[in-house]
């Protein structure tokens, strides 16, 4: 009973400081996009502003679908092998998500790539396939991010994960201001800027990732394969009934 009471004690614990991690990692990242918007507005033309959120937006939704459900996986599986003491499995997770992603991330860059033509006359708006093809690269890189993000919040290390996701949206303000200041606002530097805030918070994650996966008991346990595809198609479904919903259609 008293191993019982201690545990629950730890839990709330963990609990209560991952908790104010949250609010104070969120207060911060508001404020750093606050900065970022008013930055990006008052030194970039209108008409680069709006190009850099259309192509955002749609690379984003090709980024949704890119990951085929994997994110929403790692997101249940982790802290429950976790839980289980199944450490084999979290690795096997981990590093079945870097293969996935990486093969999905590049297909859905070569589609984008090659349809961006078609993307832009849809809209009619032909200097959309230059933002789109040099977005592209934002799905590859956004993918490992959410990927190491979603991997912190499932060990529970929320303070890393919070201090990665606030390093790149503060780091998208001070490139961003820097490659403003040396080459001058335009479509290019603000997709610069993001693209570079990312791969910035990739490598500064990257060793802490390493850290969270060399401290697991050893085990050589693997996940059954149709109990991930399982789960990936039901995330897809909804995303697909999301999309249907709001009359968009794939």
């Amino acid at each position: 009973m008293l191993l019982l009471n201690d545990d629950i004690s730890k839990y709330s614990k963990e609990v209560a400081k991952g908790s104010m991690w949250s609010l104070l990692g969120n207060a911060a990242f508001k404020l750093s996009s606050f900065f970022y918007v008013i930055l990006i507005a008052r030194m970039a033309s209108q008409e680069d502003i709006g190009l850099f959120y259309a192509g955002l937006a749609i690379v984003g939704l090709v980024e949704l679908f890119s990951h085929v459900g994997y994110p929403t996986v790692m997101q249940r599986y982790v802290p429950y092998y976790i839980g289980k003491e199944q450490y084999g499995k979290v690795r096997h997770l981990l590093k079945f998500g870097y293969i996935l992603l990486a093969a999905t991330g590049l297909i859905a860059i070569a589609a984008l790539w090659f349809g961006a033509d078609a993307i832009a006359e849809f809209y009619e708006q032909p200097l959309l396939a230059g933002a789109i093809r040099m977005f592209s690269a934002y799905i590859l890189l956004n993918s490992v991010l959410r990927l190491h993000l979603l991997y912190l919040q499932g060990r529970t290390d929320i303070r890393s994960m919070q201090f990665v996701g606030n390093s790149q949206n503060f780091l998208k303000l001070v490139i961003t201001f820097v490659l403003f200041y040396l080459y001058g606002a335009s479509l290019e530097v603000l997709v610069a800027g993001l693209l570079s805030s990312i791969l910035v918070a990739v490598v500064i994650s990257t060793p802490i990732i390493y850290r969270k996966v060399i401290d697991l008991p050893k085990s050589a346990e693997t996940i059954p394969r149709k109990e991930i595809v399982k789960e990936m198609d039901g995330k897809l479904e909804d995303a697909e009934d999301f999309l249907a919903a709001n009359g968009i259609q794939m």
